[in-house]
């Protein structure tokens, strides 16, 4: 029975031969230390999400500040 590859969609094609450059492969290896091998964007929603609650929560805004207080 021969060997069948599953079609793979041209968009994943391009995202193959972009990732095959090798400036681009030094470059992912570099941020995949600098970021834990977790992906900047992912990062980045995280950061953001937590950032918009903290934004929308005076009552954690003032806790935060008077304990930022107290230790300095």
């Amino acid at each position: 029975m021969p060997d069948i590859a599953p079609p793979v969609a041209p968009a994943m094609q391009d995202i193959a031969r972009a990732t095959s450059d090798p400036l681009d492969q030094l470059f992912h290896a570099s941020e995949a230390r600098f970021t834990g091998s977790l992906s900047p964007v992912s990062l980045t929603l995280a950061y953001l999400d937590w950032a918009l609650h903290l934004a929308n929560a005076p009552g954690r805004q003032l806790e935060l500040a008077r304990e930022a207080g107290r230790q300095w």
